[in-house]
């Protein structure tokens, strides 16, 4: 009976959360930023969770990895060998082209933009037309500070335990990578709100629940 209560109201304590970082995070990054040695970073998120990081701190996105998401082999693939894949051309496919297509008809999401940077595929879930999503990835991709890049991956989004380690062991100085459980990973956290499931459901309410932003940004994570 607990277990049900708190179910039922998380969605509704998440929406509030989301809407108080909404309006506090405007006047509050400004001050969350002096903890901050460099405020030119950039994170490559298989997920929108980089977005949340740069609202928390009032700061401009710094990579192109917002308001879309990779599954895992793709990301896998984009994030060992980045500078690639960052300086491909962004074309576009139909959903039935995608080696996704059945999932994402079954996530109601095959008329999002699906973008292709030579053999990885993007799922642009944010944007409304092609178009948008090119022109917001082109400009954001200039914005790289490849001096301080931080690599952030999680399991979802058909992620197997070799994809994590694979990522575990790229020689980037700064990486974390959400985990359900324990895996023996170097750059691992355990998110506990996904703590024994298949995937993490949800990483971007409790962002900063399982770690110090200030030290991974610093480089002391």
């Amino acid at each position: 009976m607990i277990q049900r209560i708190k179910e039922y109201f998380r969605p509704r304590k998440d929406t509030l959360v989301k809407l108080f970082r909404t309006k506090t995070d405007p006047l509050l990054g400004i001050f969350r930023q002096r903890a901050l040695k460099d405020i030119r970073f950039s994170i490559i998120s298989n997920n929108c969770w980089a977005g949340f990081v740069y609202q928390y701190y009032n700061l401009p996105y710094q990579t192109p990895t917002i308001g879309l998401y990779f599954f895992a082999d793709d990301y896998v693939r984009f994030v060992s060998d980045l500078r690639h894949y960052c300086n491909c051309n962004l074309s576009f496919i139909k959903a039935e082209d995608s080696r996704y297509y059945e999932v994402l008809k079954e996530r109601g999401q095959d008329n999002i933009p699906i973008g292709l940077l030579d053999d990885v595929e993007i799922m642009f879930l944010h944007y409304s037309t092609p178009e948008e999503a090119k022109e917001k990835w082109e400009r954001r991709v200039r914005r790289i500070n490849w001096n301080h890049l931080i690599i952030k991956f999680s399991q979802q989004n058909l992620a197997t335990i070799d994809q994590l380690k694979i990522v575990d062991k790229l020689p980037y100085k700064s990486k974390i990578i959400f985990t359900t459980k324990d895996f023996g990973l170097s750059s691992q956290v355990i998110y506990k709100e996904s703590f024994g499931l298949p995937e993490i459901f949800d990483e971007v309410t409790h962002f900063k629940s399982y770690l110090d932003l200030p030290a991974l940004i610093n480089g002391r994570a």
